[in-house]
Parts: C-alpha cells; sequence; structure tokens
C-alpha cells in the first residue's frame, strides 16, 4: 500500500495515474481482514460452509489455498466513497456488508440455476446439501445487516434501508428469471425487468452505500447511484455477448452456455423482433429441445448477429456508458477522481468509460 493509505486518499483530488490492479491490490487488503474478522461472528456449521464458500477453508473447515472472492465490487463500494475527496477506509463496513449479501446471491443463484461448481470447486450446496445452503446464504444476508448496523451514524439508517430494499428487488428478479426460463414465450421487456432487478439494482446498491458515506449532497449521491445502474447494464450485456461471441482478442471458444440452454437473452430477443430472413431458423433453434452440438452451437450465434443480437448490444452499450459518464461527471467535481472510479469500474466491466476523444 503505497505511503499506508488507499489510492485516491493519499493525495485527495489527485490528478496521477492509479492503476486499476493496485486500487483493487489495496481495496482487497483493506476490506478482506474486516471481512474474516465478522464472518467468524458465525456460528458451526454455517461458519465452516461460508468459508468454504470463499475459498479460506477445505469442507471441513481446515485452511486451503482455493480461489476465493477477488472483493471487485466491494472495492467500487471503497470508491464510491471518494466523491468528496475523502478516505475510503470509512466505507468498510458497508463495503464488508455488500460482499456478504452479495455472495449470499452467488450460492442462492447456484441452487436456482443448479450450477454445480463455484470457482473451481463444488458449490456449496452441491457440497453440504441445499437446505444446508439456503439457510447459509439467510446467514450470510443477516449478517450482512448486522455489520451495517455494528457502526451507527447519520448514514445507518438509510444504509441498512438501501441494503434491504436491494435484497428484496434480487428476490423479485430470481423469480422472474427462473419463471422466464420455463416459460417459451419471453418479451423483451420481461427480460430488461429482470436485468433491472437483478443486476443493475445490485450496482446502484454498491454505488449508493459508498457515496453514503461522504459529505456529498444528495444529487451526488443520486448521480453515482444512477451511474451503478448504466454499470449494471453494461455488465450483464458484455457478459452476454462474451458468452456468445467471445471477449474480444479472446482465443478461447465462447461458452455458448445461454444458446445452449436456450435461455432468451436480450441479444437473443433483439434478433426474434427482427424483420431479418433468417428469423424464422433462430425461433425454430429456440421452440426445440434437442441438445446442441458445438456446429450448431456456431451456427445459433451467427443467426443471432446477422439479426441484429449482437449490433443493438454494442449500441446499447455504447449508449449506456456515455450515460454512465454524464453521471459521473455529476456526481464527482474532482476530476481526478472520476479518472480512478472511471478506470476502475472499465476495468471489472471490460469496457472503457473513459470520454471519447474528438
Amino acid at each position: 500500500m503505497r505511503n499506508g493509505q488507499p489510492p485516491v486518499t493519499t493525495a485527495p483530488g489527485c490528478t496521477a495515474a492509479v492503476s486499476p490492479e493496485t486500487v483493487l491490490a489495496e481495496g482487497r487488503e483493506l476490506v478482506l481482514p474486516r471481512l474474516r474478522e465478522c464472518v467468524e461472528w458465525l456460528s458451526e456449521p454455517v461458519r465452516t460452509m461460508v468459508t468454504y464458500h470463499f475459498g479460506w477453508t477445505d469442507p471441513q473447515g481446515k485452511p486451503a489455498a482455493l480461489t476465493g472472492s477477488s472483493l471487485r465490487l466491494g472495492t467500487l463500494v471503497l470508491l464510491s466513497a471518494t466523491l468528496d475527496r475523502g478516505p475510503w477506509h470509512r466505507a468498510r463496513d458497508a463495503a464488508v456488508a455488500w460482499t456478504l449479501m452479495g455472495n449470499q446471491t452467488l450460492i442462492h443463484d447456484d441452487i436456482l440455476d443448479e450450477d454445480r461448481v463455484r470457482r473451481g470447486s463444488p458449490a456449496v450446496w452441491a457440497e453440504f446439501g441445499t437446505p444446508a445452503a439456503v439457510q447459509t446464504g439467510d446467514a450470510l444476508l443477516a449478517l450482512a445487516f448486522e455489520v451495517l448496523a455494528a457502526q451507527p451514524g447519520p448514514h445507518t439508517g438509510e444504509a441498512v434501508r438501501v441494503l434491504a430494499a436491494t435484497a428484496r428487488e434480487v428476490c423479485t428478479g430470481q423469480i422472474l428469471d427462473v419463471e422466464l426460463e420455463s416459460r417459451s414465450c419471453t418479451t423483451f421487456d420481461e427480460a430488461l425487468s429482470v436485468v433491472e432487478a437483478k443486476t443493475c439494482t445490485l450496482l446502484r446498491c454498491i454505488c449508493h452505500l459508498g457515496a453514503l458515506h461522504t459529505n456529498a449532497t444528495r444529487d451526488q449521491v443520486d448521480a453515482l447511484t444512477e451511474f451503478g445502474g448504466h454499470v449494471g447494464v453494461v455488465w450483464q450485456l458484455r457478459d452476454d455477448v462474451a458468452d456468445i461471441w467471445g471477449d474480444p482478442g479472446g482465443r478461447a471458444e465462447p461458452p455458448r452456455s445461454d444458446i445452449r440452454s436456450r435461455k432468451k437473452t436480450l441479444a437473443v430477443l433483439v434478433a426474434l423482433r427482427s424483420g431479418h430472413p433468417f428469423r424464422n431458423d433462430l425461433e425454430a433453434f429456440y421452440r426445440s429441445t434437442h441438445a446442441a452440438d458445438v456446429d450448431e452451437l456456431q451456427r445459433v450465434a451467427t443467426l443471432i448477429e446477422q439479426c441484429g443480437g449482437r449490433a443493438w448490444c454494442e449500441e446499447e452499450i455504447a449508449r449506456r456508458l456515455a450515460a454512465a459518464r454524464e453521471c459521473l461527471r455529476r456526481a464527482a467535481p474532482d476530476a481526478g477522481v472520476r479518472r480512478v472510479i472511471a478506470d476502475y469500474t472499465g476495468f471489472i466491466t471490460r469496457r472503457s468509460l473513459a470520454p471519447a476523444r474528438a
């Protein structure tokens, strides 16, 4: 850690470049010890299931060198607390609380999606059983509220309300997501509502929680919260594009898991409502139930692109990035703070938020 201080707060408003990797490393250094400390508040056997989920221990509770949470989004909570060029450590517990809730959603997601692997190891439900995993997720959410309430202050009440509202909206999004996957007919607006209720709500919460720990005005807090919503759409669409067509410059074959499961993402729904001649071929695939081989997955990815799905995603990503930049400009008057937040957000979404050059 440079000079023993977090990046932006070493020299508030500093215009010197701070790499996103440095920001993440220093954010992790600040949050991880407190996260471990708060997890110790849990009783057994829940505590062991949580430390296993985080990659700190094996299923028996013995230390393990597993791949744990990177705290990428928890660090964004910290950066959101620098709007007024103040120290980001004041939002440490908010970052911990969000990390606990975020991991609760992952544990429950794995159950709902029947995903047996998380970070290269068996998911909590696959290792300990579904009932135990459900209760472990619930315990993490309860612990998140406990952590927020343990540090009373002028922002505590609103922070708890923000976290509670987010948890409520994510539950709604999860229900809608599962419901839509079981239906043969899904509309674009319905799919967009799932993205809003899940990804966008979580990203808005991140920015809102951090901004509450500043002396920023209400307009600034609202602007950064809106910034998080736009970033949430970028995050989801980037994941959708990467799943179908791969990361730009990537050599690995895209997983195409959404096509394989016939999940109607926004890209697919845009393609299906197009007037392109190949639309009928695409619709026929999504009405079928057979297992698609690699060649057919490639063919469907091409059909989605030919019917405009990829172009729409790229255009919407560009539009949302422009809106996010404007929100950030309103939220953070200091150019140095804006630069660090924009660079870091671009790093975790793999989309640049730097203003376009003329």
